[in-house]
């Protein structure tokens, strides 16, 4: 029976709520954000979770890194920003639903007495208190994004209508085809050939015969079939030439570049609109999304104005692995270790030999 997931019920910016607990290791603090601080392993396992959403084989974990580590410190940052609002909202949870919460963990790992769960707990590097913490700090902050957020993010029918009337034409609808047959008679002597085999044409004799006979196209061996083609994407002059065929009629021969085309219309498909309800909600999705991307990065840069940043690594670590995120090794207090920004020097704290590991938040009931 493990508890992996136990120290990970919550996103991972829930975590430098809940680090400062008792611990033997030296660890550096990266960012700070008003009062709020992130540190090495918390940063480290937000690193983890990335490489594992995105899959990212061990050979190219550095390169992985190297590519996201300034957005993956941002958004850490901006957890700890909302977390800096709960707190100022005064946001808070019932200890009851706290409680509520650890033993809904402990049913859900089968763990039947405390001891075993302290046990586990230690296993993880972690206390009771400091998961609480984890617990409330993940919850206030999606309680700030419910209150402050989502609301001005919502979409109505009415938006994603709008939206499917503006695409419909573009993005919805299947545009008229033809069914064309051809054949194709080119080289000296082509006028002539082409007047030929219009003749045969009109004296009834069957397109996919005389086409397999004189047409120089690739398409003789179907018999001149060409399939279904939009007439747009035709030359000029031989959508003008089917423009007005019904199917079953054939053109006159139509001189392009050098040689003879006659077309004959098989069938012909209008176009097909996919109707507002196929798609409303995927279109409702997509509005989602963005407006949802657009309210949040008003709010947080609205919050930002008033924000004491400090960012004390000027490169944040990209050496980091699978086996060696399972160990976690915490990195020695030695001022080599992480690149320093002027004459900022990074900070320490003591925290825990495990780093926690993150996983979606709990509601609140």
């Amino acid at each position: 029976m493990k508890l992996s997931r136990l120290g990970s019920v919550f996103f991972v910016g829930a975590l430098s709520a809940s680090v400062l607990v008792h611990g033997d290791v030296i660890e550096r603090v990266i960012a700070r954000v008003n009062g709020q601080i992130v540190t090495l392993s918390e940063f480290e396992a937000r690193q983890m979770a990335a490489i594992q959403a995105a899959r990212v084989p061990d050979s190219e974990i550095e390169a992985f890194l190297r590519q996201n580590n300034a957005k993956l410190l941002d958004e850490a940052m901006e957890e700890l920003l909302l977390v800096d609002r709960a707190m100022a909202l005064g946001l808070k949870l019932r200890p009851e639903y706290l409680d509520q919460v650890i033993e809904d963990i402990k049913k859900e790992q089968n763990i039947t007495s405390e001891e075993e769960f302290q046990a586990q707990l230690k296993r993880e590097g972690l206390t009771k208190e400091a998961l609480r913490r984890n617990i409330e700090r993940s919850v206030i902050v999606r309680q700030v994004r419910s209150r402050d957020i989502d609301p001005k993010a919502q979409v109505t029918e009415a938006d994603v209508r709008t939206e499917y009337e503006r695409r419909k034409s573009a993005d919805f609808t299947r545009k008229a085809t033809v069914h064309l047959m051809e054949i194709v008679l080119k080289g000296e002597g082509a006028a002539e050939a082409a007047k030929a085999a219009a003749a045969r044409l009109k004296n009834g004799e069957d397109f996919e015969t005389v086409a397999r006979e004189v047409s120089v196209s690739a398409s003789k061996a179907a018999g001149g079939d060409l399939g279904r083609v939009e007439p747009a994407d035709l030359n000029p002059a031989l959508a003008a030439a089917i423009a007005n065929l019904r199917p079953g009629e054939v053109s006159a021969p139509v001189p392009v570049e050098g040689g003879y085309w006659i077309l004959k219309v098989r069938e012909r498909l209008a176009d097909e609109v996919t109707a507002f309800d196929q798609v409303k909600e995927r279109i409702q999705e997509e509005l989602s999304r963005a407006k949802l991307e657009k309210v949040y990065g008003e709010y947080i840069a609205e919050l930002k104005k008033n924000a004491v940043y400090t960012v004390y690594v000027r490169e944040a670590p990209t050496q980091i692995g699978r086996n060696k995120a399972k160990a976690a090794p915490m990195p020695a207090a030695t001022d080599e270790e992480i690149t320093t920004t002027g004459s900022a020097g990074p900070e320490r704290t003591t925290v825990p030999n495990t780093p926690i590991k993150p996983t979606p938040t709990p509601e609140p009931r």
